[in-house]
């Protein structure tokens, strides 16, 4: 692996404009975990606390719940809320037995569900580890994909997905001339875990 010299997460989203801070409090998220029952990843609610999820993003992603919410604290909390209600979505029992919460999406179809079950179990299903960060591709046109209910890896965290696709965004814009696998090996730098799954080299292959 190069030794890449990567600037911090927050130094990228200093230099996107469109990313606004965040309106919500340490108590508004507490809050919301006792009513959904999950403990948030650190690295989520820390995030969650600095900006708004709502404002990140691009190049396929959207770092914020289902539905849209409204510009004010009480609409992302209802939006987490509404997307754990199996009224609003077909997936929840899915999601709940794999003790996931879709936190954000990518082209619009696929789903980013976070990983929230600090226990790694629930009732007999073997989950994601927790804080990690999966897609889920409803719209799969494999049926034996469907049937068994996949989800492709994303990143070992909230926080580190966030990053990458930060970082990515950044090279592409200040050095058109890196090459995917060289981005690729810089990436890995954030996560190593990405080493082992093929999300992130079929994003930067499609990007160029």
């Amino acid at each position: 692996m190069p030794d890449v010299d990567i600037p911090d997460l927050d130094a990228l989203l200093a230099t996107d404009p469109f990313v606004k801070r965040s309106i919500l409090s340490a108590e508004q998220l507490q809050a919301l975990e006792a009513s959904l029952g999950v403990t948030l990843p650190p690295d989520y609610r820390a995030l969650a606390l600095r900006y708004d999820l709502a404002t990140l993003g691009s190049e396929g992603f959207r770092f914020a719940p289902d539905p849209p919410y409204l510009p004010h604290a009480s609409g992302y909390v209802q939006a987490l809320q509404a997307q754990l209600d199996g009224r609003n979505s077909p997936f929840m029992q899915l999601f709940n037995m794999r003790r996931v919460i879709t936190v954000g999406s990518y082209e619009d179809e696929c789903i980013l569900a976070l990983a929230v079950d600090t226990a790694i179990t629930a009732a007999g299903v073997t989950t994601q580890p927790y804080g990690s960060l999966w897609l889920y591709d409803p719209m799969d046109p494999d049926p034996a994909r469907r049937a068994s209910a996949v989800f492709d890896f994303v990143s070992s965290s909230f926080t580190q997905a966030v990053h990458m696709m930060y970082y990515a965004k950044y090279v592409i814009a200040h050095a058109a001339s890196e090459q995917p696998d060289e981005l690729f090996a810089a990436l890995q730098a954030i996560d190593p875990a990405i080493e082992r799954h093929i999300f992130w080299r079929d994003w930067l292959s499609m990007l160029k």
